[in-house]
């Protein structure tokens, strides 16, 4: 049965003739469709509320146009439509009932006015900026045409035309539109006037959308006394100022003032509370923003999953609000490393929006742009730039060439360039996006600021360390004339141009610049955190660079002592190790192989990591297109690929153990979790896709075998181990840290032939950046590879990562993370890995082997060639014992 017939059947049903002859009763009868409709609309029922609003029109339509009732049924459909993000329906509506409108009161007349703002908005929802400001203008005009009364009659207008000059970034324009809502009220009595407030809310909105944040805070304040005054503390309009006025706060890192403003609103207990489910539903959205904010993913989820819920039951499942939620809750489950879940909701999100707006509107830019980061964050470039792609084309077709989402969108696709490594491709993206910015903000905005620290960031590995420095000083400037001169985020920017003066060896400059960050590290937290003792041996070896030895060596004595002090500190230095009777030198490399793992969603999600799958395929992209490693002859698995099974059989008989021959080079990159010693084999184990803290000892793999018992399978003769395998995380809500498998690097036995370079020491953990999409070892190993022109021996190579690793990690975890390196092979800290093999052959690789339900664990296992899961022979440093506890909580830290 089709809708008309639907409608019908409800209007017979209801025993309304269809006749127009026939009228008794229709207006008592129309009525009770129209409570019906409300009623349901109420209770979340849209489907059902919508049929109602039909039936209503449906009847309505047979008696005269000038019938008030028509007019009562078109406003509550169109209003229905737009709450569910049903905008074509809703416009077709309006527009029907402008034309009745100028039909009967004149086309200059309040009435039109009055659809014409509908009609505005509902193309502002559709971003469909030019048409909306057109007609909001012609509303305005009308209304003061009409010599309307300033404040009651104007101030609508004049806002909803201020959001719409703030939607296309015309922020003057909307500034002034705001400031006339607020002149027109300001002879009213202001303790009372609800419009004045109105005003006062869109000037805080243009403030806060240029960063002018204690504007905006003082115009929310006073807006929040004018709602208390009318509607009480606990209504409904002042609880939407409160949001806003937290949403500053939390922009401020007054994150606790936020919480404290918002967390009493959510109680439903209080029988003072007077808000809505649609303003609950704001709140919990705003609350968890305040918790991610401060890294409490995981407090705000639920409230999430709370915001989703509220999203059905006054909008609808298939509203814009519903995909705005799932959006959030989709990022929240990303930040938690819960990749299933956060695709999931993305795409739930996406779908929605392409239903509401359509697949070719650039609303639907930003659900592109989200799961476009999702698969970045996971390695798949390709998929991701795909994606960035299509939002650009969007954009620039929707919104105009020079848009400030354009420009965002070209800063997009630079990252995925920059995560591939070609910093040229991404420095040309990233200059369209900073040309779009300056245009559209002027030269002084903090989007400029930002857009000039990407550029300086990809200017840095080209080797363009001048202007790189000019660009960083630039940002600096902008900064301090918004926010003075001593902020964190100025000094992190300081730090960058002192690292830049030094690789340039402008050694007097450099130090000048790290003298200025320790001096303002200091003001900011206090003398004996990670910062500070990072700014100190970073001071010590500009002076060094100098020849001041004196007060070098004296500020690296404090530097050291105040690491002694930290967590993860460990005096035993274990980090080479030489076999004295290896004394012949080193053959010629004929070729040269790899196996890349890195897993990040494991059959077990509570023990997800977030980039160790990405850490991989940059790890794999870089060995092909910058290492000259031929395609063939690396194989990467990632996530649901890495078993056990595949993982042992292509280090032997599937593959390297067939193909790679004495003379060659093997390297084996491995990032996921790796276990201590087990008690029942006394081995550590490294943690493959179906592994879990019960049955390691059946589904890991043990280290020992890698390092002394793959010598059995593996013909070649010279190894590379590189292990990203201590990844540890937070307890929710503290700031004590865990590791989620007690890895123990000093135990590791280390075979003939083989260089094995290890992410962090005994006891410590090995932290993903938060600076990046990438875990700290992986991240600056790249960096110390593309050295020399990616000519950087692995001796080299090391001592840069260890540098740069610590103190990464010092500053931003105040923690201590010491990769290590243990070698018994001649030569090896002097192999190039970009250096090109003798005699290069073509590889024979067999299918990958995936997953289908359980896979690895248990009976079924596959055994471990080479060797039984017993200690080999001869351990490097000190046992330690730090057994698995099966039952730990597992929380992860980004």
């Amino acid at each position: 049965m089709n809708q008309k017939h639907q409608i019908a059947a409800l209007l017979l049903s209801a025993g309304l003739c269809l006749s127009s002859g026939v009228a008794r009763g229709q207006d008592s009868l129309l009525q009770s469709f129209m409570d019906k409709g409300e009623e349901q609309q109420n209770k979340g029922h849209f489907f059902e509320a919508k049929k109602q609003y039909e039936a209503a029109l449906f009847a309505a339509e047979k008696l005269n146009e000038a019938d008030p009732n028509l007019e009562k049924a078109i406003v509550a459909l169109a209003k229905l439509d737009m709450r569910q993000g049903a905008y074509d329906d809703a416009e077709k509506l309006w527009k029907r009932l402008l034309a009745m409108k100028e039909k009967s009161a004149g086309k200059d007349s309040a009435p039109v006015a009055s659809v014409l703002m509908q009609l505005s908005m509902t193309n502002r929802y559709q971003r469909r900026y030019a048409e909306a400001e057109t007609i909001a203008e012609r509303a305005l005009a009308i209304v003061k045409g009409n010599k309307a009364q300033p404040c009651k009659e104007m101030v609508p207008y004049l806002i909803n035309l201020s959001t719409i000059y703030l939607d296309r970034n015309r922020f003057d324009a909307a500034e002034n539109m705001a400031k006339a809502a607020i002149t027109a009220c300001d002879k009213t009595d202001s303790a009372s006037n609800v419009q004045l407030a109105d005003g006062l809310s869109t000037l805080a909105n243009v403030y806060a959308a240029q960063g002018k944040i204690e504007e905006a805070e003082k115009f929310t304040q006073r807006s929040i006394l004018i709602r208390e005054t009318v509607s009480g503390k606990e209504s409904g309009v002042t609880a939407e100022d409160r949001i806003r006025l937290a949403n500053l706060m939390r922009d401020q890192g007054r994150y606790e003032e936020a919480e404290k403003l918002l967390a009493p609103l959510l109680n439903t207990q209080n029988p003072k509370n007077k808000i809505s489910d649609d303003v609950r539903l704001k709140i919990a959205r705003a609350l968890s923003e305040i918790l991610i904010a401060q890294e409490k993913t995981l407090e705000a989820i639920p409230l999430l999953e709370q915001a989703l819920n509220l999203a059905a039951r006054t909008a609808g499942s298939s509203s814009t609000t519903y995909g705005a939620v799932s959006t959030e809750l989709g990022l929240a489950y990303m930040d938690a490393d819960d990749y299933v879940k956060a695709e999931a909701n993305l795409k739930k999100a996406l779908n929605c929006d392409e239903q509401i707006l359509g697949k070719d509107s650039a609303g639907i830019a930003p659900d592109l742009n989200n799961i476009a980061l999702l698969y970045l964050k996971q390695g798949k470039y390709d998929f991701a730039e795909s994606l960035y792609r299509r939002a650009l084309e969007l954009c620039q077709k929707n919104l105009g060439e020079n848009h400030l989402d354009v420009a965002s969108c070209f800063n997009n696709i630079a990252f995925v360039e920059r995560n591939r490594g070609d910093y040229k491709n991404a420095e040309q993206f990233v200059r369209k996006g900073l040309t779009i910015r300056e245009k559209v903000l002027g030269p002084n905005h903090s989007l400029v600021a930002q857009n000039l620290v990407i550029l300086a960031d990809v200017l840095r590995p080209q080797g363009k360390l001048d202007e790189s420095i000019d660009l960083l000083n630039r940002a600096i400037a902008i900064k301090k004339a918004q926010k003075g001169d001593n902020t964190l985020e100025i000094t992190s920017i300081e730090k960058e141009v002192a690292d830049a003066l030094l690789t340039a060896k402008r050694y007097p400059e450099a130090t000048e610049r790290y003298r200025e960050v320790l001096k303002n590290e200091q003001a900011l937290g206090g003398t004996d955190n990670g910062a500070i003792a990072s700014d100190m041996a970073n001071l010590a070896e500009a002076l060094r660079c100098q020849g001041e030895l004196t007060e070098s060596t004296e500020l690296k004595k404090k530097s050291d002592k105040l690491k002694a002090s930290l967590p993860g500190y460990n005096s035993t230095d274990v980090t080479v190790t030489e076999d004295a009777t290896l004394s012949q030198p080193p053959r010629p490399i004929k070729d040269k192989w790899a196996l890349v793992v890195g897993i990040s969603n494991f059959k077990d999600p509570s023990i997800n990591l977030c980039y160790a799958a990405k850490d991989a395929t940059d790890f794999k992209n870089y060995l092909v297109k910058e290492a000259g490693f031929a395609a063939d002859h690396v194989r990467l698995l990632t996530d649901s690929q890495a078993t056990r099974e595949n993982i042992v059989g292509f280090l032997g008989e599937k593959w390297l153990g067939r193909v790679a021959g004495p003379d060659d080079l093997v390297v084996l990159y491995l990032s996921s979790h790796g276990s201590a010693p087990q008690k029942e084999t006394n081995a550590n184990f490294i943690v493959t896709y179906e592994g879990t803290k019960e049955n390691l000892v059946f589904s890991g793999i043990p280290m020992q075998w890698l390092t002394i018992g793959i010598k059995e399978v593996l013909h070649a003769d010279r190894s590379l181990l590189l292990l990203d395998v201590c990844h540890g995380g937070a307890i929710a809500g503290a700031k004590a840290l865990k590791r989620e498998f007690d890895f123990s690097p000093s135990n590791i036995n280390v075979g003939p032939g083989q260089l094995i370079l290890v992410s962090s020491m005994d006891d410590q953990i090995s932290w993903e950046s938060k600076r990046y999409h990438n875990g700290v070892f992986t991240h600056y190993l790249l960096e110390g590879l593309r050295k020399n022109n990616n000519k950087e021996k692995m001796g080299g190579v090391f001592t840069h990562l260890k540098e740069k690793v610590e103190e990464e990690v010092l500053r931003d975890r105040a923690v201590l993370q010491t990769p290590m390196m243990f070698k018994k092979i001649v030569g090896g800290t002097e192999i190039v890995l970009s250096a090109p093999g003798t005699n290069p052959r073509t590889a024979d690789i067999q299918p990958i082997i995936v997953p289908a339900g359980n896979t690895g664990g248990g009976a079924g296992a596959r055994t471990i060639p080479g060797r039984p899961l017993s200690p080999a022979h001869k351990s490097i440093g000190v046992k330690t014992k730090s057994p698995l506890k099966p039952g730990t909580q597992s929380v992860k830290k980004k």
